[in-house]
């Protein structure tokens, strides 16, 4: 096989947080085990039992998560079990090890977990098990979907599988992947396990013929073995070919040269004994692959997992496979932390890589004397449990790793030192720029002082190392602080006293990418009790009040803030926001469906833009929807999204297909102007869907003069808004009004749209593909609807997209029939519209890409150039291109961002 490099990694281990405590507390002789509090012991399912054995060894802070950064409602982290939590994390942190969180390349994920205790012992206990099945519960337990959930929340487009073989599922994982590299089917991968038990920490209960221990101890290897103890933990690895990493300067661990991989198939006494013949094969293959001397192997990182017959199958196998002629070192982290299950052979991969990193080989704990049966020292093996073993640093080094499932799924490892020349030369004094930055000030703070922290310890790295790392190998959140220094004390000294400069950070081309600490995410703890107090279920099928009897605004307050601790999983105050609790449109939907349902109203989603606490959406039912002018005409589709200062001019955007003007609450959320009132319209929720353009313009045209009766109008749109906002110019030229501009976001031309309708089959086959690039936060410009089999009618195709988790089961049916058919009749809308000529400027911000193919063909449009609106006015057309498509320049996160810049640039112009 070829060769890979270890690049990055990232792991949650009992008593470290990080792989570099785990392999401190190696080369301490930690023992990770502890005897569970009495507390612990009154709460453990097992503390009743004859045989209960009261000890652990578990992981801190396990419910943690950063929902900010990783885009999750507190509801779906509570209901998301924390493998999948820690597991994306890790992930996160292995790729900013490794310098690749910004890579272009198609990166792999290949995971193994073990199944989802969570969900019995604290979402089960919680919610009752008479709970009706949820599939959004069920993606967040169940195995099938961790490796999945990080390649969307980090935008991964390479293969993502998760790979279960029970205890070697780690090591399956990694040679799936490195198979996958083989075949150029992925760029480079992440690779990991991870296994936790709930309830936490509380021990087990011995019974005799299991393979757990009656001691309390592991004791690998020892005569006095007894079984096993399941520890917690999670371990999380980068690869990539060997040849690439050296060419691109990357900190590499160590190098993965050979894998076996093996079943026992049924030559053993039984499925869940291991096999001598099995094991052997792995191991053979391992070595040949590898084509190392069996002789140059330093060490084994053996499966041992301290039990009376598996431990001396083991030996026998290393032993028939090796046919070593001297003394080798054996052992086995499960001694210190205990056997992770699916992240056992992670754990060891990782110990091993660290071994050769740092040249020396921690010492074995838990073993005294050898377990007579397994013949050791007839085998030239032997556990070193007095000392550290260091190993030279200027020749190869080599280390083997096991792993062997129940069930018989067998595989061995062999990872070799890198030995390529380290850029020992010192860069000349030189000042440089480097960058840090988060999603959250909190964070951005926290990772100023680790980072100091850290260089203060090793202060023999080079900076422009530093430099390249951070700069480049970091991504670049709004939340920044740029540092000018020449050397390693000055960048310490400024970042502890916190001394920022405005220059920009520097681009360097030397330098290689080292390990540094990782992102410092903003964590809060996000579990769910099993006395159910943090999800009260309320009875939102009861008897409603009507509207304006003897309701109190109190009383409508209270009734939303039991809506919204439902639908976002959060404790509500009256003055709680909707959006800075990760409210989006799609949860929008569900929640004020409810509120409709729960007062007798028709609120529509883009309600909570100009009311987002419960305290203002009470007071805006209580008051009839109505603002609090005198004026007749009705503007409750009409929101403020920017509130300039006294005398501020007013911009009007118009919704784009659909109705919907989320995409505008998120577009101006990055936008702060003090010299402009910006007022989004949606369409209203009282008006026939079928009216044409010219008639939905002359109801906006009431809308706007009620707030800007007279002066130079500027108006603007998104898709469909756009063509809607130069409808509205030609009636306001016509009456003698002037507009000044118009700002359209993508808006196409009417040659673009056909003469003649398309089928009612191609509004239904068109409508899903729109609705998942609009949610999916994408750049890709391929959605998957192969699931949707029956596109008759739309109310099949919801179905279809709620089986298989494009929209949330909890969506109603009927409320997303309504937003189709205002969809469909926007776009027969836009095939009838005037071209007669405006006098106004047009700025058209353009998606570089166009749309897929499916809607061209399905809607029988053209691809037109934006610049042929200067056909249809007599002044100026400025076209911007921005990132994206049609869709995704405004609905992925990163694309918003840098519209928004440019859009508020173009207003600026016009103070």
């Amino acid at each position: 096989m070829k060769k890979y490099a270890i690049i990055g990694m990232a792991g949650r281990f009992p008593d470290a947080n990080t792989p570099t405590q785990f392999f401190d507390n190696l080369l301490n002789g930690k023992s990770s085990f502890r005897k569970l509090s009495n507390k612990e012991v009154e709460e453990s399912p097992y503390s009743q039992d004859e045989h209960f054995i009261p000890v652990t060894s578990t992981i801190d802070n396990v419910y943690d998560f950063d929902i900010d950064l990783f885009k999750m409602t507190a509801a779906e982290a509570r209901l998301t079990d924390p493998q999948q939590r820690i597991f994306l994390k890790c992930c996160y942190e292995a790729l900013e090890d490794a310098s690749q969180v910004n890579s272009k390349d198609r990166i792999g994920v290949f995971a193994s977990s073990a199944q989802s205790s969570y969900l019995i012992s604290n979402i089960f206990r919680s919610k009752g098990l008479n709970i009706r099945f949820d599939y959004s519960t069920y993606i967040g337990n169940e195995t099938d979907f961790n490796a999945t959930r990080v390649s969307y929340k980090l935008n991964l487009t390479g293969p993502s599988m998760s790979v279960q073989s029970g205890c070697s599922s780690a090591l399956v994982a990694l040679n799936e992947a490195c198979r996958n590299m083989d075949s150029d089917t992925c760029d480079l991968a992440l690779v990991g396990g991870i296994s936790i038990t709930f309830p936490l920490a509380s021990g087990y209960s011995y019974k005799e013929g299991t393979t757990f221990s009656r001691s309390g101890q592991l004791r690998a290897f020892d005569k006095d073995a007894d079984g096993m103890i399941k520890g917690d933990g999670c371990g999380v690895v980068v690869i990539k070919p060997y040849d690439r990493a050296l060419l691109d300067n990357d900190n590499i661990y160590a190098v993965i040269s050979g894998i076996g991989i093996s079943n026992d198939g049924n030559s053993k006494v039984g499925y869940t004994a291991p096999s001598i013949r099995g094991e052997r094969a792995a191991i053979k293959d391992a070595i040949a692959s590898s084509k190392v001397d069996p002789e140059c192997i330093d060490y084994i990182e053996a499966h041992g997992t301290g039990t009376k017959i598996g431990d001396p199958i083991e030996v026998r196998a290393l032993s028939q496979a090796y046919h070593f002629q001297k003394p080798h070192k054996i052992g086995s982290v499960k001694s210190n932390i205990g056997h992770l299950d699916t992240a056992s052979g992670i754990a060891g991969l990782i110990k091993g890589a660290l071994i050769l990193k740092n040249s020396i080989v921690p010492k074995s704990i838990g073993f005294t004397s050898e377990n007579p049966q397994a013949n050791l020292e007839s085998s030239h093996l032997f556990v070193d449990p007095q000392n550290n073993t260091e190993l030279p640093k200027d020749k190869k080094n080599y280390v083997g790793v096991s792993s062997f499932g129940i069930g018989g799924t067998n595989v061995h490892v062999i990872l070799e030192s890198d030995l390529s020349a380290e850029n020992d030369k010192k860069a000349e004094f030189k000042e440089y720029v480097i960058q840090i930055s988060a999603k959250s000030k909190n964070s951005l703070d926290n990772y100023r002082n680790k980072l100091a922290s850290f260089l203060e310890k090793h202060s023999e790295l080079n900076l422009i190392d530093v430099v390249r790392t951070l700069n480049e190998g970091r991504k670049h959140f709004e939340n920044k602080y740029n540092f000018e220094a020449a050397s390693i004390p000055e960048l310490i000294e400024k970042l502890f006293n916190g001394e920022t400069t405005d220059k920009s950070p520097s681009t360097v081309q030397e330098g290689r990418f080292i390990s540094l600490p990782t992102y410092s995410f903003n964590e809060q703890n996000y579990s769910l009790i099993p006395d159910g107090s943090l999800l009260k279920k309320t009875n939102s099928t009861s008897a409603t009040k009507p509207k304006n009897r003897g309701l109190t605004e109190s009383d409508i307050i209270s009734d939303i803030c039991s809506i919204w601790e439902d639908e976002l999983g959060e404790e509500i105050l009256e003055t709680s926001d909707f959006f800075e609790l990760n409210g989006d449109s799609l949860i929008a939907v569900g929640l004020i469906d409810r509120i409709n349902k729960k007062f007798d109203v028709k609120l529509g989603t883009d309600t909570l833009l100009d009311y987002p606490t419960p305290r203002e959406l009470a007071a805006h039912i209580l008051n009839d929807f109505q603002y609090s002018d005198q004026s007749n005409i009705d503007l409750s589709n009409v929101y403020c999204l920017n509130k300039g200062q006294k005398g501020s001019k007013n911009l009007f955007l118009i919704h784009p297909a659909g109705g919907s003007i989320f995409c505008f609450k998120e577009l101006f959320k990055h936008i702060d102007l003090d010299f402009l009132n910006i007022y989004a319209i949606s369409f209203p929720q009282t008006i026939d869907s079928r009216l044409n353009i010219t008639e939905l313009s002359k109801i906006y045209i009431q809308q706007i003069r009620s707030i800007q009766p007279t002066g130079k109008y500027l108006l603007g749109g998104y898709s469909f808004g756009g063509n809607v906002a130069i409808e509205m110019a030609r009636i306001l030229e016509k009456d003698g009004f002037e507009v000044k501009r118009i700002y359209m976001i993508d808006s196409l031309v009417p040659e673009a749209y056909p003469k003649k309708q398309p089928s009612g089959d191609s509004y239904l086959k068109i409508f899903p593909l729109a609705l998942s690039f609009m949610s999916a936060k994408t750049t890709d410009s391929n959605v998957d609807l192969s699931y949707i089999e029956d596109y008759s009618s739309i109310e099949a195709i919801i179905n279809s997209m709620k089986e298989n988790n494009a929209l949330p089961k909890s969506f109603d049916t009927n409320y997303l029939k309504d937003i189709f058919g205002i969809w469909e009749a926007n776009h027969i809308a836009l095939l009838n519209q005037s071209k007669e000529v405006v006098n106004s400027d047009i700025t058209v911000f353009s998606a570089k890409e166009n749309m897929p193919e499916e809607m061209y063909i399905n809607m029988n449009m053209k691809k037109t150039d934006a610049k042929d609106w200067q056909n249809y006015t007599s002044g100026y057309v400025n076209v911007i291109k921005i990132s994206g498509n049609h869709f995704t320049s405004m609905s992925n996160s990163d694309n918003l961002t840098r519209l928004a810049d440019i859009f508020e640039s173009n207003l600026e112009e016009i103070i």
